[in-house]
């Protein structure tokens, strides 16, 4: 009847317009990856040419001796080379996420995984890290050649203002060396810096005590030996040398490097510390 006929028309009506819109998402869709794939690799290419700038200018820096610049190209360089190499969503990508999450799943703990993370492992700037199909894998291998020049630069410039006790040059090379892949040894000839300098000032002041203690006993005497604040000022510049460097420290060496720091310094306080209090003691059974 005229009911049946008028249903099965709506009816048919609908599934057409179903399908039609079943068809437009299924475009849509595609129209959508498409999209995303010319994104990425627009994005991509972003970062190429980003990465072969940060090279040139890497270069430049060395050549004009901007070291703390050649340090930050590097760095600049290296993120965007695995930017490029890793397509986000992608198996390697979630893989490189899993390394960086291994510190706290180490059976030693976090700290241990820290440690460990302080190499250079998963960088270009070690050997073989670069991909045979990378596409700037020619520029990788001029980064890791200027990177190596800029270690051995930066290592002897240390070494020097270290030696001339100029704190502005060693601050200044100390906060390069972990950037360019000298994390370890960066942080054990800063750390030995410092001691060195604890070490001087309290020998210095360990010799007054005692030139102090060989003076004839008497009142005059006796105040001026003043071991209390032989220890006080161990401790004072204990502290004002960690206060002073923990920026650089954390920032180029990381939280568990500025934990090494406070306790070699400490242990270095800790033996100046037990020298004083033996001659304290040594003082007394002969007052």
């Amino acid at each position: 009847d005229l009911m049946q006929k008028h249903a099965e028309s709506i009816a048919g009506s609908t599934k057409q317009a179903s399908s039609l819109a079943e068809d437009v998402s299924r475009r849509v869709r595609e129209l959508d990856a498409s999209q995303s794939r010319v994104s990425e690799a627009m994005r991509r290419l972003d970062c190429v040419v980003d990465a072969e700038r940060a090279v040139e200018e890497l270069k430049e820096a060395l050549s004009e001796g901007e070291y703390d610049k050649a340090a930050e190209r590097i760095q600049t360089f290296t993120q965007l080379y695995f930017a490029v190499g890793v397509k986000s969503g992608s198996a390697a990508s979630t893989a490189g996420a899993q390394a960086e999450s291994q510190g706290d799943q180490t059976p030693n703990g976090g700290l241990e995984g820290q440690r460990q993370g302080r190499s250079n492992k998963g960088s270009i700037l070690s050997e073989g890290d670069e991909s045979s199909s990378h596409v700037l894998r020619e520029s990788a291998k001029v980064v890791k050649e200027c990177a190596k020049n800029l270690r051995e630069v930066v290592l002897e410039k240390f070494e020097k203002a270290a030696k001339e006790r100029d704190h502005d040059q060693v601050k200044r090379f100390a906060s390069i060396l972990g950037p360019i892949g000298l994390v370890e040894s960066g942080l054990q000839a800063f750390t030995k810096y410092l001691i060195g300098l604890i070490s001087s000032r309290a020998t210095s002041e360990y010799d007054n005590l005692l030139a102090e203690i060989s003076i004839p006993k008497n009142l005059e005497s006796e105040r001026k030996a003043d071991f209390n604040a032989a220890l006080t000022g161990l401790y004072r510049d204990i502290a004002e040398a960690i206060e002073a460097n923990t920026q650089l420290i954390t920032e180029a060496y990381g939280q568990e490097g500025f934990v090494d720091v406070v306790l070699s310094l400490h242990q270095e306080a800790e033996t100046r510390a037990v020298q004083i209090l033996r001659k304290f003691v040594e003082y007394m059974q002969l007052a």
